[in-house]
């Protein structure tokens, strides 16, 4: 027997005792919403409830080649133990004679990467929100004694009204002491990492300062032409770095820069506190002064565009089935209309505020629409039309 053999049996028994009645039977494909390395990643519809979910579809042959079976057990293995609102659900897992199949739900949002390369930065307050929600996946993953280990805005998803949800799991790893792992993306590397001596869950917050840093500039702290200069530069680290002019507030400093601490003891989140030390510090009192973790926590089940989370006013969401929804010629007509945003950029109005007008504006729900002053957004049923026009190329 091969070595390639070997690998492949360890793939096949470790999906040997899936359920003989799986929900992936049950999906037909819409269309293929992304590609990658390993396989593709479906839109697919349950031919009985109607609901929508991407299939990830990864082709065994190559995870065995790239040496990956490692990295897929172990991301099934950690997602079928995590239920969290800002953590992507996977609900069933299958395979045939070629395929791996995870059935995850489908977040019509994508990747906030994606939005990043777009408008190049985000608001302050945007980032804050964000910011928060993943503190709370943090929080909870390190209270399973979980470290994520690959926190990065292409692993960030967002849902169709505007909320995170991390995604990849196949590098987190449960640790009670230390381990000498190296994994991640090279700009966000934590220094403990790279110089092997050994990692826990502090590494996430180092990787959260890492993230809010890009979020607020569209780089990272710690650039380099290649891996090695992006490793060197964040070993010279030693606690300094250099801000722009005129983008971070003292308060964003002071965060960006405890979380970025060298040694991971003296790192914001590290220590008895945990998460507690990381969400009480003044950056995010000065956007959430109502806002209380708990109930940001719980909003994520009701939250709605039009919600605003700051007194915790939650809305029910309107009833689409209710009212015809607006075409896309109906859209452009809009009085004062002067940019149509399909679902790629809803997230504008996430806490009911448009942040790409200047000064932010207020959030109106109409029927099957979401608009500010100067922008529309469809209902997620539009959207998901919408996506699923696009990707067949139909005019």
């Amino acid at each position: 027997m091969t070595d390639d053999d070997s690998f492949n049996d360890e793939v096949l028994n470790d999906e040997s005792a899936e359920s003989s009645v799986s929900l992936h039977d049950s999906l037909t494909t819409v269309c293929t919403i992304g590609t990658g390395t390993f396989g593709r990643v479906e839109l697919t519809k349950h031919s009985v409830t109607g609901q929508y979910y991407a299939l990830k579809a990864l082709y065994i042959p190559e995870i065995v080649a790239k040496r990956q079976v490692d990295h897929v057990h172990n991301e099934k293995r950690v997602l079928q133990r995590l239920s969290h609102p800002f953590i992507v659900e996977l609900f069933d897992t299958a395979k045939d004679s070629r395929n791996l199949y995870m059935v995850l739900e489908f977040l019509a949002g994508g990747e906030l990467f994606s939005y990043l390369r777009m408008s190049k930065s985000f608001p302050s307050g945007m980032v804050k929100f964000y910011a928060a929600e993943i503190v709370l996946a943090l929080s909870y993953l390190h209270s399973l004694n979980i470290a994520y280990r690959d926190l990065k805005p292409e692993n960030l998803l967002l849902t169709h009204d505007g909320h995170i949800k991390m995604t990849d799991f196949g590098f987190a790893k449960e640790i009670h002491n230390k381990s000498y792992t190296v994994c991640g993306t090279p700009e966000y590397l934590a220094p403990e990492i790279i110089s092997r001596r050994g990692h826990n869950q502090s590494v996430d917050w180092w990787s959260l300062g890492v993230l809010i840093f890009e979020l607020m500039t569209g780089k990272t702290p710690f650039p380099g032409k290649s891996a090695k200069d992006v490793q060197d530069a964040i070993n010279a680290n030693d606690g300094h770095v250099e801000f722009p002019p005129r983008t971070f507030s003292s308060n964003a400093k002071s965060i960006v820069s405890r979380l970025l601490r060298t040694n991971p003891r003296e790192r914001l989140g590290d220590g008895p506190n945990g998460a507690d030390a990381v969400k009480s510090h003044p950056w995010f009192e000065t956007l959430f002064t109502s806002l209380e973790w708990d109930l940001l926590d719980y909003a994520k089940f009701g939250l709605t565009f039009g919600a605003n989370v700051g007194d915790i006013s939650v809305p029910s969401e309107p009833d689409w089935s209710a009212a015809p929804l607006p075409s896309i010629k109906a859209a452009n007509q809009i009085e004062n209309s002067t940019d149509v945003l399909d679902f790629s950029c809803h997230f504008f109005f996430a806490l009911g505020t448009c942040y790409s007008c200047w000064p932010p504006c207020a959030v109106e729900i109409n029927y099957g629409t979401m608009s500010c002053c100067c922008h529309l957004v469809f209902s997620e049923e539009e959207m998901l039309v919408r996506v699923v026009n696009n990707d067949l190329g139909n005019e």
